[in-house]
C-alpha cells in the first residue's frame, strides 16, 4: 500500500527551565528564552523505500532541504513539542498554514477509540526495570532503548553537557522508532478508513498549536493589585466563619475544613485529643509525689468528645446529605446554598475568594513568562475519553468572567 511523502523528525532540547526562575513544571519548555535545539533527527519515505533506512542528524536545529515544502507528511511522536520549538523561525510558522502533520501520540489515541491516552514511545517500567506496559515502539515492531540519557537529565545534567554519540544514537532510535510507529499506524487507519478523521484531527491539532505559540494575554500587575484585593476579602470573610466556628465551640477552628464546616452547620461531635488527669483528685496517685513533676497531676492523652449543635438548625433535617463518613454531611456549593444562612452564605464567599486567588491570581503568575508578556496554556487532543479537547497550566477553556 503505498505511502504518503513524509519525513520524521525528532528534536533533542535544553533542560533549563529548573529552580527559581521556572514557569510552570516543564524543564525543557519551548517557551523558557534559555532552553534550544541541541540536535535534530530525521528521515525521509524514500529513504525507507530504498531499503537502506538512513537516520540523519545534526546539532541544533533542522538544516535539511526543502523543509518547508507542503507536500511532505511531517511526522512525530508528541509533534507539538517539536512544532513550538520549530517555529521560533518564521518560515516554520508560514508553513504550519498549509502544512501537514502526523502525531503518533495522537493517532494511537484515535485508533485505540480514546483508550490509549498520551502513549509513550518507550516501554513504561517498574522501579526494577520489569516491563509493565509496551511502549509504541516494541507494540509496531520497533526496539525499545535503554534510557541511558533519561539518567543524565535526571541527575541534573543539561542536554548541551551529554556526550554527542550518545545523544545522536538514542536520537536516532526515536527517529526510526517513530517511523516504524507512522507506518503501520498509516496502514490501519487506512484499512479502517479513519484517515479523513485523523487528517481532520491533525489539523484541529496545528490550530491548538498555533494558539499555545501565540498565548494568553495576562496583566501581570493589575492582577497582582486585584490579588490583594482578593487577598483582602478572603481574610474577612474566614475572619466570620472562624467567629461563626467558636460560637459553636469547635475546637482549633479551621475554616477551609469540610469536616468541620459540616459540624458548624449541621451539628455533631467532635472528638479531641486532650491531656486529662489520669485519676480523680481523692485518688493517692492524682499528684506526682516526687521528682522533677512533683505536685503535678497526673494526665495522658485522651480522646474526649464535644457535641456540637449546629447553625443550620431545623432546616438541617432537610439539607443535611450524609457522606461516607459517619457523622459527616456534605458542604459543597448546593448545600451551603440549600441552607441559605449567613454562616453557610460566609463558607461560599470563603470558597470563591480563596479559589480565585489561588488558581487565577497566585496561579496564573507562576505560569506566567514575563519575556512573552502572557501564559501559554497546553491543549491536549488525547486526555479525555470521550475524544474532547481539554486544556491546563492554566485550563483556557474554563476562565471565568
Amino acid at each position: 500500500m503505498a505511502m504518503p511523502n513524509y519525513i520524521v523528525i525528532d528534536l533533542e532540547t535544553s533542560v533549563k527551565n529548573r529552580g527559581d526562575e521556572a514557569v510552570g513544571d516543564m524543564a525543557a519548555n519551548p517557551f523558557y528564552p534559555d532552553n534550544k535545539i541541541v540536535m535534530t533527527g530525521w528521515t525521509f519515505n524514500h529513504q525507507a523505500q530504498s531499503g537502506t533506512p538512513k537516520i540523519e542528524t545534526t546539532v541544533g536545529s533542522p538544516t535539511w532541504n526543502g523543509v518547508h515544502n507542503t507536500d511532505y507528511l511531517v511526522v512525530g511522536q508528541n509533534i507539538k513539542f517539536d512544532l513550538l520549538y520549530l517555529y521560533r523561525d518564521n518560515h516554520w510558522r508560514e508553513w504550519a498554514k498549509h502544512g501537514r502533520i502526523w502525531d503518533t501520540m495522537v493517532v494511537e489515541y484515535l485508533l485505540t477509540g480514546q483508550q490509549e491516552k498520551y502513549a509513550s514511545l518507550g516501554d513504561k517500567r517498574d522501579h526494577t526495570g520489569k516491563v509493565i506496559k509496551k511502549g509504541l515502539a516494541t507494540k509496531y515492531g520497533g526496539v525499545d532503548k535503554i534510557d541511558k540519557i533519561k539518567g543524565y537529565w535526571d541527575a541534573g545534567m543539561d542536554t548541551e553537557d551529554i556526550p554527542k554519540n550518545e545523544l545522536d544514537e538514542y536520537l536516532e532510535g526515536d527517529v526510526r522508532n517513530t517511523e516504524i510507529v507512522f507506518r503501520a499506524q498509516y496502514l490501519i487507519a487506512k484499512r479502517l478508513g479513519m484517515l479523513p478523521l485523523i487528517e481532520s484531527q491533525m489539523d484541529a491539532l496545528l490550530a491548538t498549536t498555533e494558539m499555545e505559540w501565540n498565548g494568553f494575554n495576562l496583566d501581570i500587575g493589575k492582577a497582582y493589585i486585584i490579588s490583594e484585593e482578593v487577598k483582602a476579602a478572603m481574610m474577612e470573610a474566614e475572619k466570620q466563619v472562624l467567629k461563626d466556628m467558636r460560637t459553636v465551640g469547635i475546637k482549633e477552628p479551621n475554616p477551609h475544613s469540610n469536616v468541620q464546616i459540616s459540624l458548624m452547620l449541621f451539628g455533631g461531635t467532635q472528638t479531641t485529643r486532650e491531656q486529662r488527669p489520669t485519676h480523680t483528685p481523692d485518688h493517692p496517685q492524682y499528684r506526682y509525689k516526687g521528682g522533677a513533676k512533683a505536685g503535678q497531676v497526673r494526665t495522658r492523652l485522651t480522646d474526649v468528645p464535644h457535641k456540637v449543635i449546629g447553625l443550620a438548625g431545623p432546616l438541617a433535617k432537610n439539607v443535611a446529605v450524609p457522606t461516607t463518613k459517619a457523622g459527616v454531611f456534605k458542604t459543597g456549593e448546593e448545600q451551603l446554598k440549600a441552607v441559605g444562612t449567613p454562616p453557610a452564605l460566609n463558607v461560599l464567599e470563603l470558597r470563591l475568594h480563596a479559589k480565585d486567588l489561588k488558581t487565577h491570581y497566585v496561579g496564573y503568575a507562576k505560569l506566567y513568562w514575563p519575556n512573552h508578556k502572557c501564559m501559554h496554556g497546553s491543549f491536549s487532543h488525547c486526555a479525555t475519553n470521550t475524544g474532547r479537547l481539554s486544556s491546563s497550566k492554566p485550563n483556557l477553556q474554563n476562565i471565568p468572567k
